[in-house]
């Protein structure tokens, strides 16, 4: 038996991840360390929002600590992109945002249209409306 450092409770060895190939445990068990996890990657999302001016580019959506997840992030030249969101999240915040300024902000709305009309036609819907 192992006591979390985070939540104080008493657990299985098994209610903890292994440490690399040593028999060593985290000291989190897996439920706070997923929990952290979650945490700081809401955390570095809402950064990048903020950093990106906080409204979808295309409709002026405002985003906001409730909304995030509606938020993606285009990457304006397909190939220049060197990473993915869920890559992104990982990485240091230097790093992160020499990705992010390869793109734009979007709501997920305005994301898929874009992506619609690029793949259709090579068309581009910037500035597009919702009526």
């Amino acid at each position: 038996m192992k006591t979390c450092s985070h939540c104080k409770e008493e657990k299985s060895e098994n209610s903890f991840y292994k440490k690399g190939n040593e028999n060593r445990t985290n000291s989190f068990c897996k439920k706070c360390f997923n929990d952290y996890c979650r945490d700081r990657w809401i955390k570095r999302k809402l950064d990048m929002i903020k950093y990106k001016g906080s409204k979808c580019e295309d409709c002026n959506m405002d985003a906001n600590n409730q909304n995030y997840y509606l938020f993606d992030f285009h990457h304006n030249d397909p190939s220049q992109k060197d990473m993915a969101w869920e890559r992104m999240r990982k990485i240091s915040l230097s790093k992160c945002l020499e990705e992010i300024d390869k793109c734009s902000l979007l709501c997920c709305m305005c994301h898929r249209t874009r992506h619609f009309f690029s793949e259709r036609d090579g068309a581009t819907t910037k500035n597009r409306t919702w009526n």
